[in-house]
């Protein structure tokens, strides 16, 4: 095997291609040379090199892993069919269940409008869609003691339907 540091300047690409092995690990070769000073008792100044190296190696790996575990939690919503039975008396307590919804984490995505159905029962007269980052977070608006005293007093004036669902991992 030729050694890449005796060939001439002028005619070094070439002979290192033809000296280099050739198969999955032949991006290896270029390492030999540190590995080989650091086997033989490199320079102190090498070694911290390489380890810092390992370490922002280290350290963007378990950054890329925690992204990619961000990204695999699925979605979550709210679904809310109330049947509102004292539109004044809803809209004393409406703006304040949006804004501990918001103030929660959750996204609306449906607020009133209309609705129409496909099949089966019709829908509520009142049909809000809230997107939260994760069911956890959803369940721990929906059973803070803020929100169901909210609850409580939206009952006064509506029949209320909630349910929260997971949606599809991303």
């Amino acid at each position: 095997m030729i050694n890449p540091r005796l060939v001439d300047n002028n005619f070094f690409n070439l002979q290192l291609q033809e000296s280099l092995p050739h198969g999955p690990l032949s991006s290896l070769y270029f390492f030999r040379p540190m590995i080989g000073q650091i086997a033989a008792g490199g320079s102190d100044e090498t070694r911290y090199t390489i380890a810092f190296s390992m370490l922002a190696g280290a350290a963007l790996g378990i950054g890329a892993l925690q992204g990619l575990h961000a990204q695999t939690k699925p979605l979550a919503y709210t679904i809310v069919e109330n049947v509102i039975n004292d539109q004044p008396g809803y809209m004393k307590v409406a703006p304040s269940l949006a804004k501990s919804t918001e103030a929660a984490g959750g996204k609306f995505l449906v607020r009133g409008g209309q609705a129409m159905a496909v099949h089966g029962t019709p829908p509520a007269s009142r049909v809000i869609v809230v997107q939260w980052p994760s069911l956890d977070k959803a369940q721990a608006w929906a059973n803070s003691p803020d929100t169901q005293a909210l609850f409580d007093e939206a009952k006064k004036y509506a029949t209320l339907r909630d349910y929260q669902v997971e949606g599809v991992s991303q």
